[in-house]
């Protein structure tokens, strides 16, 4: 997982130098550690990864909020506090 780390890291650089409107969000990090990658969600028994390239339901849900709050800090996610919804009925 070393060398996977090192060469994400550098996609990063390269799409920040190439390209301004690309974004990387990098869901490994949520299921490594310095040694190896796991297939399930951290600190429990339920399955997170259910092949090399898909998520189970489980997984998914345990990764949206890291994804929605990428996103956010991005910018590219509208944010509503949940009072805003209340006052706009």
């Amino acid at each position: 997982t070393f060398y996977a780390r090192k060469f994400r890291s550098k996609l990063r650089e390269l799409l920040d130098k190439v390209v301004s409107n690309v974004y990387f969000f990098d869901p490994r990090d949520l299921f490594c550690d310095n040694s190896m990658c796991g297939a399930m969600i951290p600190g429990t028994r339920t399955l997170a990864i259910g092949d090399q390239e898909h998520l189970t339901i489980e997984g998914s849900t345990y990764l949206w909020p890291f994804l929605c709050s990428f996103l956010n800090k991005q910018g590219l996610l509208p944010y509503r506090a949940p009072d805003e919804d209340i006052k706009n009925r």
